[in-house]
């Protein structure tokens, strides 16, 4: 795995859109970005080096321990169209 976005348990992992939406909502560059430089990477990378090291990442879409929820939780809506 070369990248990885980790997210709380009230985004649905399956939902790209929802992923999304906590990586804009609850993700800072810099505090929730982690580099790293030098891993292993797979034989089947072609952006790696002839020896396969390559620089894996992950963004921390969580949110902070300390923070209050209210400001991070999304509206939900009903399915089906809106009415006109």
């Amino acid at each position: 795995m070369k990248h990885v976005t980790v997210v709380d348990a009230d985004v649905d992992i399956f939902n790209d859109r929802e992923v999304e939406w906590a990586v804009a909502t609850r993700f800072q560059a810099d505090k929730g970005l982690v580099v790293v430089p030098g891993a292993t990477g797979s034989s089947l990378d072609p952006s790696a080096t002839k020896d396969g090291v390559t620089t894996k990442w992950g963004i921390d879409a969580t949110l902070p321990i300390e923070a209050p929820r209210e400001p991070f939780v999304r509206e939900r809506f009903p399915e089906g169209k809106p009415s006109a």
